[in-house]
């Protein structure tokens, strides 16, 4: 049968085309953003070199954990937004965004890697719309390595929501036509408290509210598999003293490991469970994420990172309850 000839859901979804494609198929300049800091970026690349093996044109950003503040002014290309290239040098010796740029370089690919300092909401917001106008951006995809930016908030646990949710609310306050947010890593929060059960009642939420796109595999025997393995490796070698150990996982399963495999001493002593689940982007619709989670009015008007991490608190503070903890049941 002709996959035209299929029928499809109102918004044009079909099990012949994955979703996460068929809502970026408009889309002429795309930007694919870490949300949570540090190596998240690295999650967007498989995706991110797809898209640019089908012609779209793909920027990349991340919010930054880097000292910033010591790159060269003439990176600066406006308030809070860095143009890290593959010259682009820091003291600092952390500075993933640096190390991704000098790879995608020597691969040929876009190279420019924009960075963020960890903010409250409006500055943030203020760093995207600037980059949206510059880069005439029409879709804009938060990817997270690991699953917590999906939780709402009244959960046993919420991982490390700050620099997710900052994100999340910075990016709904946009003026763009398409707003993804992607997950890669599902179950390696489980190192900071998330309940796995608890994100799949989300994602089920999210999907009776027509906000979930799916789940799509990044297979291991694929081209895109294969750069990011080597893009991941790259980045343990240029940090050796604290490599990611969420994408050393997510890399790892996407090359059929499985159960404790151990990558970086800082694991040591911790039993891990690299598994295919890992190697899976789960991706919804931001405005539906963002209109579930229940204390984003609250860090709207941040400017600072401590005031989100303040306001996150209280939130949880006062909640009278939270959800229990629960064993996955097969």
């Amino acid at each position: 049968m002709d996959p035209a000839a299929l029928p499809v859901t109102p918004d044009g979804f079909s099990l012949a085309a994955p979703p996460l494609f068929t809502a970026l198929a408009p889309a002429r300049s795309v930007l694919i953003a870490g949300a949570g800091g540090g190596f998240d970026v690295y999650a967007g690349l498989p995706l991110a070199l797809a898209l640019w093996h089908s012609g779209v044109q793909v920027h990349l950003a991340n919010l930054s954990f880097s000292e910033l503040e010591l790159v060269d002014r003439q990176a600066w290309v406006a308030d809070n937004v860095v143009a890290v290239e593959p010259h682009t040098a820091s003291p600092d010796w952390y500075f993933p965004e640096g190390t991704l740029s000098r790879w995608l370089a020597a691969h040929d690919l876009p190279s420019t890697v924009y960075a963020f300092p960890p903010l409250g909401v409006q500055p943030l917001r203020a760093a995207y719309r600037h980059l949206s106008e510059r880069l005439s951006i029409d879709a804009v995809v938060l990817v997270d390595g690991g699953t917590d930016i999906l939780l709402r908030g009244d959960e046993s646990n919420l991982g490390t929501p700050v620099e997710d949710i900052t994100s999340v609310a910075a990016v709904a306050g946009l003026d763009v036509p398409v707003k993804l947010v992607t997950c890669l890593g599902f179950g390696i929060d489980a190192h900071d408290g998330v309940n796995h059960v608890e994100v799949l009642e989300n994602l089920a939420a999210l999907d009776r509210d027509g906000g979930y796109l799916g789940a799509l595999s990044v297979p291991g025997a694929s081209r895109e598999a294969a750069l990011y393995r080597d893009a991941v490796a790259d980045a343990q070698a240029g940090t050796p003293t604290r490599p990611s150990i969420v994408q050393g996982q997510i890399a790892a399963a996407t090359s059929g490991a499985f159960g404790d495999v151990q990558f970086t001493r800082r694991t040591s002593g911790t039993a891990l469970f690299v598994n295919p689940l890992m190697a899976i982007y789960f991706t919804v619709d931001l405005a539906k994420l963002a209109a579930r989670c229940l204390y984003l009015d609250r860090i709207e008007n941040t400017h600072g990172r401590r005031q989100v991490i303040g306001r996150i608190q209280a939130f949880r503070d006062e909640l009278p309850t939270t959800g229990i903890p629960r064993a996955f049941p097969h």
